[in-house]
């Protein structure tokens, strides 16, 4: 009962019938014919993980379109939206925040209180494509590119507003590079794009675990001068310990490998 309340169950993500035969021309899900006329302000990142990085209403930002390069302000949270989705696809999708939301308090809560979360890994995936969109439909830039009017392949809307996953060949991954050290206050996200193949993929650094999200394959083993780094597809789970206890994430997958990622807090991380 525990396995599919929690690990396996999906969020119904599809907007209400009747379907309304509409393509907003500022929304990103237009493809899929099912606007509402009204635009929504899309929080970029969850509003639900801004508020738990928030210090009272604002963050410390940095990134397109509002600083340069490396400059870090204090940003207030409803300025972090971008008009890249209609009212109603915006609402279909607010599952996966809350999802999202309690994935990223897990990975920066310090107290052992809550030994055992439970997250839906096939969800947060869908969450990670989510984030991809709206960055991409903001207007990232990749270097000296900038994509404008884009609009995602229709597989990927049907895999966020209908039932279709992403392929078990893709998704999520954890970066095991050798040290790992946890940092409470470390969250990082960034969009970018493959040269060789423009494939576009979304890093997120949640408390100074590094986590990769791509729509296409890609090797599970990077070598460079300087390090050599693993990518652990569809982890079964995140051990974090410290001297007040250990506490463990586990992931629920309908596809995925049988491998554990450990991450301590004051010594390396190793996969199992």
């Amino acid at each position: 009962m525990v396995a599919n309340c929690c690990l396996t169950a999906r969020a119904n993500t599809t907007p209400p019938p009747p379907t309304t035969g509409y393509a907003h021309p500022k929304c990103y899900a237009r493809a899929l014919n099912d606007c509402s006329t009204g635009i929504s302000g899309e929080h970029i990142v969850s509003r639900s993980i801004l508020e738990q990085l928030s210090q009272g209403r604002q963050v410390l930002y940095s990134g397109f379109p509002l600083t340069t390069v490396g400059e870090f302000k204090p940003i207030g949270i409803s300025a972090l939206t971008a008009n890249v989705l209609c009212q109603r696809h915006n609402q279909a999708l607010s599952g996966l925040d809350a999802l999202a939301g309690r994935f990223f308090e897990f990975m920066r809560d310090e107290s052992p209180h809550r030994p055992l979360t439970l997250i839906n890994g096939d969800e947060l995936e869908r969450w990670m494509l989510k984030l991809m969109c709206a960055f991409i439909s903001r207007g990232t830039s990749f270097g000296e590119e900038r994509l404008r009017d884009w609009c995602p392949p229709v597989e990927w809307l049907r895999i966020l507003f209908g039932s279709n996953r992403v392929l078990p060949t893709c998704g999520l991954c954890y970066v095991s590079a050798g040290q790992q050290i946890w940092r409470k206050t470390d969250v990082e996200i960034t969009a970018a794009r493959q040269p060789a193949s423009g494939a576009i993929e979304i890093a997120v650094v949640v408390a100074g675990f590094p986590f990769l999200f791509a729509m296409q394959p890609r090797p599970t083993i990077v070598n460079s001068p300087e390090m050599r780094i693993e990518l652990v597809h569809r982890p079964r789970a995140i051990r974090i310990e410290n001297a007040q206890g250990q506490r463990r994430l586990e992931f629920g997958w309908l596809a995925g490998w049988e491998i554990t990622a450990t991450a301590l807090p004051t010594g390396p991380a190793t996969p199992n």
